[in-house]
Order: structure tokens, then sequence, then C-alpha cells
């Protein structure tokens, strides 16, 4: 908690409000919040919202989050030992590495590493006897792609602030596996 403060709880940042304060805030300038996703999905971006710098002074962007990592988790199949959690945290993968850029917009959208790839088929099957991948064919340098059960977003650094970072909402984006 936030020294002695009342604080929202962590499902806050699904929730569509994004007014100053709206926030759950997490102590220092790092943190990280892990969700169980209600399916299984192919996911292709990430979405971080923060409060609009037009209802708020400037010096509260210190405690927007700054750099960012998302770690997806397999999604979990009946039978599996990992199914109750409905993932396997055991194999976590990094799909995201972004920084929240203060001067842009409050509402960012950031590509995971399947963002070009739609079937997780990523073999180059050009004429090319060297094996790599054309400068078009971006899928190739990514993992096969797999749908995740669960996400972790980890806040790196925040604009400034050591008391808090200020999470407002956060979203994935992607295709349903079902």
């Amino acid at each position: 908690s936030v020294k002695g403060a009342k604080v929202a709880p962590p499902e806050t940042i699904l929730e569509k409000k994004t007014l100053p304060g709206a926030c759950w805030p997490l102590e220092g300038s790092k943190g990280q919040v892990t969700m169980r996703l209600p399916y299984p999905v192919f996911v292709d971006s990430v979405t971080v919202d923060h409060v609009s710098p037009d209802i708020v002074d400037s010096g509260k962007y210190r405690h927007a989050p700054k750099t960012m990592k998302v770690i997806g988790y397999p999604a979990c199949r009946k039978g599996d030992d990992c199914y109750a959690l409905g993932f396997n945290m055991h194999d976590p993968i990094e799909i995201a590495s972004f920084r929240f850029d203060i001067e842009a917009s409050s509402i960012q959208t950031f590509d995971t590493i399947y963002a070009d790839s739609k079937t997780g088929d990523s073999v180059d099957d050009s004429d090319d006897d060297d094996g790599s991948c054309s400068v078009e064919e971006a899928a190739c340098s990514a993992p096969p792609r797999i749908s995740l059960g669960g996400i972790t977003l980890k806040v790196l650094d925040n604009w400034g602030s050591d008391e808090y970072t200020c999470l407002y909402r956060f979203r994935v984006h992607g295709q349903p596996d079902l």
C-alpha cells in the first residue's frame, strides 16, 4: 500500500476509469501484476492508459509508468497439471518491451512479438539458401505463435517518483483460442 493511504485494488487497471487518482498505485517506482485471461488468447498487442495531461498538472506525470515488459504464460488445457490456474507460470515468454511516452497520447498501444505473425508459420519459402528471413517477413524472427492463458505486466521504472507508480488501465488485444 502507499504510506497509509486507502488504495484501489489491482482490478482497477481492468476498468475504464482514467480520472485523476482512479489508478492502482504500485509502491515505489516499479512493480508488477499478473492476471489470468478469461480464455486463451493469441496476443497481438497491449494498451496502457494513463490520465490525460489535459486534466492534471505535468508534475503528476512523474507517477506514470515509463519502461515496461509484458510476460506471457502458455495456456493450460484440460488434463494439464496447471489447468486449475489456467496458465503455465513455469514457461514464461517475454512478449513485449516498451516505453510509455508521456509526451504522446495518454492511451498507447504496443505490439507484441506476435503482431505480424498471423498463423505462427514463420518459415520463409523463398529460394534463398542462406536460411535468413526477408525484411518484409518480420515474423521469421518471432517464436511460434501460441495462445496465452496469463499475462504479467512488469513496470521497470516510472517518470521520476520514488513514492509510487500509478497504473490506470491495461488491456490485452488478440484473437481468442477457443
